[in-house]
């Protein structure tokens, strides 16, 4: 029998005014980045989050946090 690999990724796509109003969220989203940075620094399990390749909810969040862009930084 041939053994099959699973691999979970933890992911968001995130729509910024598909079912609510932008300001709504926005707080919802600097929410979930604030508990994915924790997350990531804290618990060494937790390596990878993948954004779906919206690059906007980095902008959207750095504007209310612009000091955790370090944070935000590819490590390599």
């Amino acid at each position: 029998m041939t053994r099959t690999t699973a691999h979970l990724i933890s992911h968001t796509h995130w729509d910024r005014e598909w079912y609510m109003p932008y300001e709504h969220h926005h707080v919802l989203l600097t929410e979930l980045m604030n508990e994915l940075l924790n997350t990531l620094e804290n618990d060494e399990r937790y390596r990878y989050f993948h954004l779906d390749g919206q690059t906007i909810i980095i902008e959207d969040y750095l504007q209310v946090f612009p000091e955790k862009r370090e944070a935000m930084a590819p490590t390599g």
